[in-house]
């Protein structure tokens, strides 16, 4: 038996509490990167608008969705058909659609129910590395911020994420000040045992300075071999 013993879920989702004005949720230091992009890509041409029109979901579907989950996830993607997509979600709500200049780029399904904005579906035209790269993806987040709150919403839930602080997109909710709460779907869960628990830094460190030495290491190991002489 071990003398430390604790429950991690696999799977958790974050909420981000919607300000009002929600400008005020992209002040300060630690939104400064998000903020820079979406106030650069609105001077280059980008905007959104609400659509509840067929043929901007059939877009959606066929030109963002698929494209963006398939190559995200290769064999391994879980895709929504169609039908579900459109009967559980769309109806509830429709698309936020992000355009550059007046051209739909990436869209991602909304609603809202009680009090909260749901983003459940999200995708990049064709996939397309260079929006990915512009930083669509904080665009399409905070569209959907921007509608839900005119919709009265006062949460963003925005989705589910792995359970790791060392995940890039759990890291990146919790820079929009996001919340964690517990999946209410099932999901299974980690049992880890440990005879003590460190802190956070004291790990950290620990790791930095066992790649210093694995780099020494290898170094030492290359600058031996070129002393050792040919053999013929």
């Amino acid at each position: 038996k071990a003398p430390i013993t604790f429950t991690a879920p696999v799977w958790i989702r974050q909420v981000v509490a919607i300000p009002d004005p929600p400008e005020q949720l992209l002040a300060g230091r630690r939104l400064h990167s998000i903020r820079h992009r979406i106030t650069r890509a609105q001077k280059e041409g980008f905007s959104y608008h609400f659509s509840r029109a067929k043929a901007d979901f059939e877009y959606f579907y066929y030109r963002m969705y698929l494209p963006f989950i398939q190559a995200r996830h290769g064999e391994l993607a879980l895709i929504a058909p169609y039908r579900d997509q459109w009967q559980r979600w769309f109806k509830k709500g429709g698309l936020v659609m992000v355009t550059e200049h007046g051209q739909p780029v990436a869209g991602s399904i909304c609603y809202v129910a009680g009090n909260t904005c749901y983003s459940v579906e999200g995708g990049v035209v064709d996939n397309d590395p260079h929006l990915m790269q512009r930083g669509v993806n904080a665009l399409l987040d905070w569209y959907a911020i921007l509608w839900g709150h005119g919709q009265g919403a006062k949460m963003f839930n925005m989705g589910s994420t792995h359970a790791w602080l060392s995940d890039g997109v759990f890291n990146y909710k919790q820079r929009w000040r996001s919340q964690v709460i517990r999946q209410q779907m099932i999901h299974s869960n980690w049992t880890f045992l440990a005879r003590r628990l460190v802190q956070p830094g004291a790990a950290a460190a620990a790791v930095r300075r066992e790649a210093r030495r694995h780099r020494r290491r290898r170094r030492s190991l290359f600058l031996h071999s070129r002393r050792l002489p040919d053999v013929h």
